[in-house]
């Protein structure tokens, strides 16, 4: 059951990591939607579960089993461990049994994660940012909505949810994913239409989901199942927010697209993902749109690119939180537009995706994609006289069948 808070521990919070990087006040702010909560003995904490939580032990002795550790973790306070959460941030899958009564504190991760950049942004200007009096405005109501905590996140689609959660039984079988997909018509259709599609290239026509799934791949249908089911989140119910709507719809397809093709040139990276990650890049820019009709606010052009251009990245990876999907979504929202990033030598989703926007983008005040050391990496050759590498120019039919899988003509 949950506790009240003592002193000791909000003193306590002080010794966390990584909360006790946060100043005095903004600690408090956590404390506010924290909660202890008491297990007892063989009780368990499912890691998926408790995802929008970070949990850290208080008092008793755990046992914790994620699928990142060939061997269980113990767990007992005190020990330097205690001081570190439960479960790691890109943990999904994982278990944390309780070998005695334990005590645990549970931490808003979405809420962590906003202060941590209201402390980074302490202190910003909107003079500090070249725009006039009008466009601040605009971003200072949004950017005070994502401060606290106010902005109305988008729900993961029940299907796209479903499939999650099935896909956590490694011994899950076609024919039981199948029946969950069925419960969207939508989405089931499109499963069927991918597999009919040259992206799969079988020998015979596909007439039902089983053997959809099975064309496709169990992995591959659950991306594809997000892919499909997110579409209907892109919805506005003002004219104005409906017209970016469409069009944040139409780049996400197209980059989706991109990256789907680029991704299947490169051996280590899957196209699935890569198209998901595509699909999601500018996921920030949903809930922006939606305060804004919630507030009725009037905008120009000029001030919702500002907005979008400031504010998308960081909702977009509290969009993904909130999902439970895993960090490599988040990480892709947070570099594709770090047009020089070059972390490793090894191509990653994030320099799909950075690639894919900078083809499709084809703008002046942006650098060219080949200049840029994502595009070395996945080897994609030479550009021609309008842009593209051969690898795309090679795969247009491919690119035409899955914008129109995902349906670049959505209003």
């Amino acid at each position: 059951m949950n506790q009240s808070f003592s002193n000791e521990t909000e003193a306590l919070l002080d010794q966390l990591i990584p909360i006790k990087g946060l100043p005095n006040h903004l600690e408090r702010r956590l404390l506010q939607k924290a909660q202890i909560i008491t297990l007892g003995r063989r009780e368990k904490l499912d890691a998926h579960t408790e995802n929008h939580w970070i949990l850290y032990l208080l008092e008793g002795d755990m046992k914790i089993v994620t699928s990142d550790r060939r061997q269980p973790e113990d767990m007992s306070v005190p020990s330097p461990r205690c001081q570190r959460p439960i479960f790691s941030g890109h943990t999904l899958k994982g278990v944390a049994l309780a070998i005695s009564n334990c005590r645990v504190i549970k931490i808003d991760r979405q809420l962590y994660e906003v202060l941590l950049k209201e402390q980074d942004d302490e202190g910003m200007e909107i003079h500090d940012v070249q725009i006039n009096p009008e466009e601040g405005q605009l971003f200072q109501q949004l950017y005070q909505a994502y401060s606290l905590n106010k902005l109305d996140l988008p729900t993961m689609p029940e299907v796209a949810m479903a499939i999650r959660d099935i896909m956590d039984d490694p011994d899950v079988s076609a024919e039981e994913i199948g029946r969950v997909v069925q419960l969207d018509p939508v989405v089931a259709g499109g499963i069927i239409q991918a597999a009919n599609s040259a992206l799969y290239r079988g020998n015979r026509k596909i007439t039902n989901i089983r053997d959809a799934i099975v064309r496709i791949g169990l992995q591959a249908t659950r991306d594809l199942v997000m892919s499909l089911a997110i579409k209907n989140i892109f919805r506005g119910s003002t004219a104005g927010t409906r017209k970016h709507m469409h069009n944040i719809w139409q780049r996400s397809v197209h980059v989706s697209a991109l990256s789907y093709v680029i991704a299947r040139h490169v051996r280590h990276l899957d196209p699935e993902q890569a198209m998901l990650a595509g699909l999601l890049h500018y996921i920030g820019a949903v809930p922006i749109l939606t305060q804004i009709d919630h507030n009725k606010t009037e905008f120009t052009d000029a001030e919702l690119d500002h907005a979008l251009g400031k504010l998308q990245v960081l909702v977009g990876v509290l969009v993904i939180t909130q999902w439970g999907l895993d960090g490599g979504c988040g990480s892709v929202i947070e570099d594709c537009t770090q047009w020089q990033r070059d972390p490793s030598p090894q191509a990653d989703l994030a320099d799909v995706v950075l690639v894919a926007q900078l083809l499709y983008l084809q703008d002046d005040q942006l650098p060219l994609a080949s200049d840029t050391p994502a595009f070395m990496k996945l080897n994609l050759g030479e550009l021609d006289h309008e842009g593209l590498p051969a690898v795309i120019r090679e795969a247009e039919d491919d690119l035409e069948a899955l914008k129109a899988l995902l349906g670049t003509h959505h209003q």
